[in-house]
């Protein structure tokens, strides 16, 4: 069984974890059970703080505004090049290199990692993932090779 985690991922960080499950499905014995679970993030500022905006604010018109001024003041952090890494390490180890891809689809989101924040910036991508030990024949599978693979 395979398991993973899915946190509040930059969007980018998202459809890493989405292609990593659907590569692990479509290459995989029928007998591999792929399990995805949502972590509890009940603890963390923005769950925390739509609960405490809800209960002090119950009309939706009230919340709304209140939620939004709170985003405001609370932006969320956008993560690196290197957090991007990172993720795309867990993946490896969860799921193995060969269900691991990038794309570069930038549409509905509205923010980026920083560094990233266009296919212009893969570059960078490449750099960080040498500079942590990847090979070249493992970065062609992450950036498009798996993809082509399995699509």
């Amino acid at each position: 069984m395979i398991q993973t985690r899915i946190h509040a991922f930059p969007p980018l960080v998202c459809l890493l974890t989405l292609l990593a499950a659907g590569s692990v499905l479509a290459q995989t014995p029928a007998s591999l059970k792929l399990e995805v679970s949502v972590v509890d993030q009940s603890h963390l500022p923005v769950p925390a703080a739509r609960v405490e905006l809800k209960q002090k604010f119950p009309v939706e018109a009230e919340f709304e505004k209140a939620y939004d001024q709170w985003t405001k003041d609370h932006p969320m952090p956008r993560g690196s090049v290197k957090d991007i890494v990172h993720h795309i390490s867990h993946i490896v180890k969860i799921a193995g290199i060969d269900h691991v891809g990038i794309g570069s689809d930038y549409d509905g989101i509205t923010d980026t990692p920083l560094g990233m924040e266009d296919v212009s910036c893969y570059p960078r991508l490449t750099d960080e993932l040498l500079s942590q030990g990847y090979s070249p024949e493992q970065i062609r599978k992450i950036m498009g090779g798996n993809v082509i693979r399995a699509l």
